[in-house]
Parts: C-alpha cells; sequence; structure tokens
C-alpha cells in the first residue's frame, strides 16, 4: 500500500479497424516509484510470423494515445486520429 490512497485511472479497450474483437482493461495506479501500469486484454488474434509476402501479426505490445481515436481515415498517415503517442 502507498501513501497516496490508492490515486488511479482506468482506461477501457476495444479494438479498431482490423481487430474489431480485441477488448479489455488497463489500470495505472500512483505508486511511490512512479506509476504502475497493469494491462488486462483479451481477443488479440494469434501470432502469425512473417513470410515472404506478409507482415507478422504479433508478439503484441501496446502504446497510449493522445486522444481516444484510433481509425484508419487517411492512408497517407493511418494513425493521425490517434494524436501523439506515448
Amino acid at each position: 500500500m502507498n501513501n497516496y490512497n490508492c490515486i488511479y485511472a482506468i482506461a477501457n479497450i476495444r479494438g479498431g479497424n482490423l481487430y474489431p474483437n480485441i477488448y479489455g482493461t488497463v489500470y495505472f495506479e500512483l505508486v511511490t516509484a512512479g506509476t504502475l501500469v497493469t494491462a488486462k486484454i483479451w481477443g488479440l488474434p494469434p501470432y502469425e510470423p512473417a513470410t515472404g509476402t506478409s507482415q507478422p501479426v504479433g508478439p503484441f505490445g501496446f502504446h497510449i494515445h493522445e486522444s481516444g481515436i484510433c481509425e484508419i481515415t487517411d492512408p497517407n498517415d493511418p494513425f493521425a486520429s490517434a494524436g501523439g503517442h506515448y
């Protein structure tokens, strides 16, 4: 337990255009040394290695968007709607 009375934030995750079945929750908790980030994610597609004609699917990680939108609206800048990334 910390001295911050469990100050936290929660972000709900939902899939986008390419993988709509992804869902989960990310928890951000203020702790003495900084911020503890815990993610629980379901519905990820199975890992597929790259081939001579396709990119791999996975391994998976995550990043944080400035806005809650991640839609491909401009093919020349596919993640512009998400804003900055952390």
